[in-house]
């Protein structure tokens, strides 16, 4: 228990959140057919793109940015806490990285 507490204390520690401006929900919805205004997103330390969203949305990001729910190698950690999910990914994962650009994130 000690071990995953220092995962998730390390993962998450120092992540300032930010959130989608209109611009953004703009470019992600011509860009995904899509509405994935429901989520924040930032870097952790590490580099990786962490995500908060409800369950609902979750879903829906994973099905519109083509994820592999099954397959999900690109999921570092995920934390579910009644209808919130916070989930930290890979940023090798190609699909993951260009999201993160698109976040401007990246450059």
């Amino acid at each position: 228990m000690r071990e995953m507490m220092e995962i998730v204390h390390k993962s998450l520690g120092g992540v300032a959140l930010k959130s989608l401006t209109d611009e953004q929900k703009v470019k992600l919805k011509n860009n995904y057919n899509c509405k994935l205004y429901l989520f924040d997103y930032g870097l952790n330390t590490s580099g990786d793109l962490v995500i908060q969203t409800t369950r609902g949305n979750y879903t829906n990001l994973l099905y519109y940015m083509g994820f592999d729910h099954a397959k999900n190698d690109m999921i570092k950690v995920k934390i579910e806490v009644a209808d919130d999910v916070v989930v930290i990914y890979n940023m090798e994962n190609e699909r993951v990285a260009g999201l993160a650009e698109k976040l401007g994130l990246v450059g």
